[in-house]
């Protein structure tokens, strides 16, 4: 399992992620080049595979699963209901 930031930098005032801006993506590109074997890329909430969406777009060959986020932010998803999403990581494994 690999973990990887869609943004090598970009702007934010306070720590909400819909304060986003000014995005340089990472080199995701590069890496899935660099590691033939990679199946899938897992984001940690909405907002890191909408601005992977945005910046990079689909990558042939590797499945993008939208993850619910970890955030203590997104406390309207129960902690069962994360572990469970959490859990299709498992079947790339």
């Amino acid at each position: 399992i690999g973990l990887w930031d869609t943004c090598q930098a970009c702007a934010r005032e306070g720590s909400l992620d819909s304060a986003i801006s000014e995005v340089t993506p990472n080199d995701i590109h590069g890496f899935v080049e660099s590691h033939p074997n990679l199946k899938a890329i897992a984001f940690n909430g909405k907002k890191s595979a909408q601005l992977f969406a945005k910046h990079i777009g689909a990558i042939p060959g590797i499945r993008l699963l939208r993850l619910p986020s970890t955030s203590p932010a997104n406390a309207g998803v129960s902690w069962e209901d994360k572990v469970r999403e959490w859990g299709k990581i498992k079947e790339y494994l």
